[in-house]
Order: C-alpha cells, then sequence, then structure tokens
C-alpha cells in the first residue's frame, strides 16, 4: 500500500469508526478536535503547486498548503501526505486529494494500447508482490475523454480492516504535467463519492497557456506518454514499457517512408 493510500485509508477508518449504520461517513469528521479550525476556502483559489485554479463547488470547501497537512494528521491519527496541495471537502461524501506531477507534456498517442483486463491484473500483480490490500477489479473501467484531456478510474479493493473500499482516480493533464484526484471511500458511498469526483474534476481548471491544448513544440515532453503516465500512476507497473513500445510503433505508423 502507497504511503498516500495510507493516510487517506487512515481517515476513511476513523470516519467508519464513528459513523452511525446508514449514515454519510462525513457528518462526524466536523467533531474531530482541530477540523473547524483550519483555514477553509470557498470561491476561486489557485493551487500552489501547479498554479490551476479550482472554483469549489457550491456545498464544499477548500484546504490548501500547510493546512492539508494538519487536515490529514488530524484525521489520519498522525499520518499525512507530503505530495498534496489541496483537499477538497464535500458536505456529504467526504474529501478529494490533489496532488501535481511537474513531468512534462503527455502525448497522447498510446491510449488505444490500454485494456482494462490486463491493466488490473498488472495492479493485482504489483500490490501482491508488496503485501499490500487485495485488488478486486474496476469499479469504473478506464476511460480516456480527450476533449478534456482527462483520465477517470476506479478500482474495488480490501483488507483485514476493510472488506470492501473504493478509490476513485482522475489524471487531468496539462501543458507541463498532470493533476491527479484521488477520492477514496466504503462500499454504499461509492456512487456518490464517483459523482463528487466528477464535480471536482469539473471544478478544476489549468490557466490558459497551461492546458493540454496549449502544447508547444519547443515543450518539455515526458519519457513516459498517456497511457505509461497512467499505468505508473495506477500501479500496473509491467504495462509501462509495453505502452512505451506502443507508442513508438504509433508514431512510426504515421510517419511516411521516403526512398531516394
Amino acid at each position: 500500500m502507497t504511503f498516500r493510500l495510507k493516510v487517506v485509508l487512515a481517515a476513511v477508518a476513523v470516519l467508519a469508526a464513528c459513523a452511525l449504520p446508514n449514515t454519510s461517513l462525513a457528518q462526524p469528521l466536523e467533531d474531530i478536535p482541530g477540523i473547524s479550525g483550519l483555514h477553509w476556502l470557498t470561491g476561486d483559489v489557485t493551487l500552489p503547486r501547479s498554479g490551476a485554479i479550482i472554483t469549489v463547488p457550491a456545498h464544499a470547501r477548500l484546504l490548501t498548503d500547510a493546512d492539508v497537512g494538519m487536515f490529514q494528521y488530524l484525521v489520519g491519527g498522525g499520518n499525512f501526505d507530503r505530495t498534496a496541495e489541496a483537499e477538497l471537502r464535500f458536505t456529504r461524501f467526504g474529501t478529494i486529494e490533489f496532488q501535481f506531477c511537474n513531468c512534462g507534456y503527455a502525448v497522447a498517442d498510446d491510449w488505444t494500447c490500454v485494456k482494462p483486463d490486463e491493466v488490473v491484473n498488472s495492479i493485482r500483480r504489483y500490490y501482491d508482490e508488496r503485501g499490500w490490500d487485495e485488488v478486486i477489479d474496476f469499479a469504473r473501467s478506464p476511460q480516456f475523454d480527450r476533449p478534456h484531456a482527462t483520465i477517470t478510474y476506479m478500482l474495488h479493493l480490501r483488507n483485514d480492516k476493510l472488506p470492501n473500499y473504493f478509490e476513485g482516480d482522475a489524471l487531468v493533464f496539462g501543458r507541463n504535467g498532470y493533476e491527479t484526484l484521488v477520492a477514496v471511500t466504503l462500499k454504499g458511498e461509492a456512487a456518490g463519492t464517483w459523482s463528487e469526483l466528477q464535480k471536482a474534476i469539473a471544478a478544476f481548471r489549468f490557466t490558459a497557456g497551461h492546458t493540454f491544448d496549449d502544447h508547444r513544440p519547443s515543450d518539455t515532453i515526458s519519457v513516459n506518454h498517456i497511457a505509461a503516465q497512467f499505468a505508473t500512476k495506477a500501479g500496473a507497473a509491467d504495462l509501462v514499457h509495453r505502452y512505451a513500445l506502443c507508442s513508438k510503433k504509433d508514431i512510426a505508423r504515421a510517419t511516411p517512408m521516403h526512398s531516394d
């Protein structure tokens, strides 16, 4: 289990322990000492690492900078993830974590190589080798929305303490890298969490000049193209090289052959 997921799952476990049957996990969060004193933001907020903007949706609030670490420390039992740049909190279904990878422009020429069954089997192997949680399947298969340069998916997992939980992820690609949105929830809340993840994607935007379609030939190009970036982030490690070869084949097919 990644350190990031340990932090988020610790928070989910705390909320699950506090929640009454058939009630939202989100309600007890305000009762945790220190939560209400954090600097919760609304309106348009510029993120500190990506420079992107989140227009905080109605009935939601946002934390950035040091407040993110403090939130995770308070909710996650003393653990916090230094890679997160923001936490978006909805009234009902918990929080969505934002992370930015400043890793260059990812070319979108290898997504046709992605097969969901192969991906989930690869993630299972990766988790099994490390003794992490059991990956059951995709609750939502990976999809690449090209007009919005966004990949979304949701995994169904379990462990000894949480027999059913779900991790929904979105990778939003820009000119200089990509933003990852992560939401973890329990069974019964998955549909609502997925809906709020979609709202978070719609609320997020790279500024003019930094969107995926603002790419220029002089930009730094990521070694891994979009499918390989997705495989790396999801934990499908043994597919990264295959996707790299796939993109090279696509480029070769698209390049005219000239003879003297």
